[in-house]
């Protein structure tokens, strides 16, 4: 996993032709243009779940409580995604979904 020292602020060419300006780090922008060629993109099985406005409101607190957050998205996902689907945080604040189908 990357720690916040190891990000930073690029803006990102998108496979679906936007730009993603939140995508931080190496990971990130390698896990996507390993997607680009992926059909999944243009059916809407590829979502980027950001936790940005947790970390917001939590201020202060994020720095110690961050892990336990981690921990609660990533229970959260095994609930919710089937057991062919991916997910893995990409940055501080996001992770990447991919649900082949």
């Amino acid at each position: 996993m990357q720690n916040a020292a190891d990000l930073s602020p690029p803006d990102t060419a998108s496979p679906a032709g936007g730009v993603v300006t939140r995508l931080a780090s190496a990971n990130a922008r390698q896990a996507l243009s390993k997607l680009q060629s992926s059909p999944a993109i243009g059916e809407g099985r590829i979502c980027l779940v950001s936790l940005d406005a947790v970390r917001e409101r939590m201020g202060a607190r994020w720095v110690g409580r961050r892990e336990v957050v981690y921990e609660n998205m990533q229970a959260t996902l095994r609930r919710h995604l089937q057991p062919h689907d991916l997910s893995m945080r990409i940055s501080e604040t996001e992770f990447l979904l991919v649900q082949p189908g």
